[in-house]
């Protein structure tokens, strides 16, 4: 089983039942696309921005189908917090898909090997540690915020959605007391209940943010596909550079960028 089920939403709409089945297929594909091994040939043998940028890929993918999942099956047993902070996870990796995507598809068009070698590196070792940081700049991590902003743009709503989110996930008032407590005014008694937001209602949110796994299956299989554009790339500008050298009588470059022989 892959996805929602129709039992586990009593309630639901004949309307947005259609919408999760279509993007349990977007789920199912996402799974069927995880491989167990990249190994550096084809392709990846000719490029190492090729094999940066297939290994990139599955890491990315491999996350968005743990986190779906994982929210998947918090709501199947009745735990919405645990649902909405593995949405909200979701939702933050979805946007630094489509900022990644983005940075890839626009440097493979204006063929900027350097541009793209920054975005995939970066991204791949991206952190906060600020030791690694001082050690090069393109290691330190995009902050969230100015991802979701950016999906934003692409998707209005998506920011004030997430801020929504936010604010119910932290252990703020929304976090605990609006999870767990109902006051009952008429016998004056405040009762708790670990799914007491286990409904149709809440369910729009956790719905909303499952959506998004069909921008992530996309954007995902078009990082896969520009894998050998970017291989044909690479190795056009090594042949290039060794040309110009050999015509310059000098000591061809090093491809220290080109070759994945040395990362397997």
């Amino acid at each position: 089983m892959t996805g929602f089920t129709r039992h586990m939403l009593p309630g639901v709409s004949d309307e947005d039942w259609q919408d999760i089945e279509h993007t349990n297929g977007h789920l199912q594909h996402m799974r069927d696309g995880c491989v167990s091994e990249v190994r550096v040939e084809g392709d990846l043998l000719r490029s190492k921005l090729a094999w940066m940028c297939r290994c990139l890929e599955q890491s990315l993918r491999y996350r968005t189908v743990a986190l779906t999942d994982g929210m998947i099956n918090a709501w199947a047993t009745r735990n919405p917090l645990s649902a909405s902070i593995l949405s909200r996870s979701l939702l933050e990796t979805v946007a630094l898909i489509v900022d990644v995507e983005d940075k890839i598809t626009r440097h493979v068009t204006n063929g900027d090997i350097q541009s793209l070698y920054e975005v995939l590196y970066g991204t791949s070792f991206s952190t906060r540690d600020e030791e690694t940081i001082k050690e090069n700049a393109i290691f330190k991590s995009i902050n969230v915020l100015t991802l979701i902003g950016k999906m934003d743009r692409r998707a209005e709503g998506i920011l004030s959605y997430y801020e929504s989110v936010s604010e119910r996930v932290h252990p703020n008032s929304g976090g605990h007391r609006g999870f767990f407590a109902s006051l009952d005014l008429n016998e004056v008694v405040t009762k708790f209940s670990s799914d007491y937001r286990y409904n149709g209602e809440f369910f729009h949110g956790i719905h909303a943010t499952y959506t998004t796994v069909g921008i992530a299956d996309n954007l995902l299989q078009r990082m896969h596909d520009l894998v050998p554009i970017i291989a044909d790339m690479q190795e056009f500008a090594i042949e290039a550079a060794h040309k110009v050298a050999k015509e310059m009588g000098m000591e061809p470059p090093l491809d220290a960028k080109a070759s994945t022989q040395d990362q397997a």
